[in-house]
């Protein structure tokens, strides 16, 4: 629970270093829930992170889709419209991105100092 925690803050300071805004972190509503809400300009990203604690993790990484079943996908939905129907944050783009987090340790959980981040974007637009 502790590494999701750090991989989460991890990809979210990543996200701030590329000038994207963090508005919420774990926003949650009943069977929903968004790990990062970000905006930049006019565009708001979704990003769902997925971590993994080895190399082995990297077999996921390539096939995105297998991180996020149908179920997972239409809950990222219907947050991401609760979110936008809660706060009112005014956009013209919403994107859905997949963020997954390796661990280089494999088997202690660490500080995030050796972690790696394979980050697909849009990934809902795609299948």
């Amino acid at each position: 629970m502790l590494s999701a925690i750090l991989a989460e803050d991890f990809v979210a300071q990543k996200l701030i270093q590329a000038g994207w805004m963090i508005l919420a972190k774990n926003f949650r509503y009943i069977g929903c829930e968004l790990d990062i809400v970000a905006k930049k300009k006019n565009t708001l990203i979704i990003v769902e992170v997925k971590y993994r604690r080895n190399s082995h993790g990297m077999q996921y990484a390539a096939a995105w889709d297998s991180l996020l079943p149908p179920n997972k996908r239409k809950a990222l939905w219907r947050g991401a419209n609760i979110f936008l129907c809660k706060t009112r944050v005014p956009c013209h783009t919403v994107r859905f991105d997949l963020a997954v987090v390796l661990d280089k340790k494999a088997k202690e959980p660490n500080d995030g100092a050796n972690f790696s981040l394979n980050y697909f974007v849009d990934v809902l637009a795609r299948g």
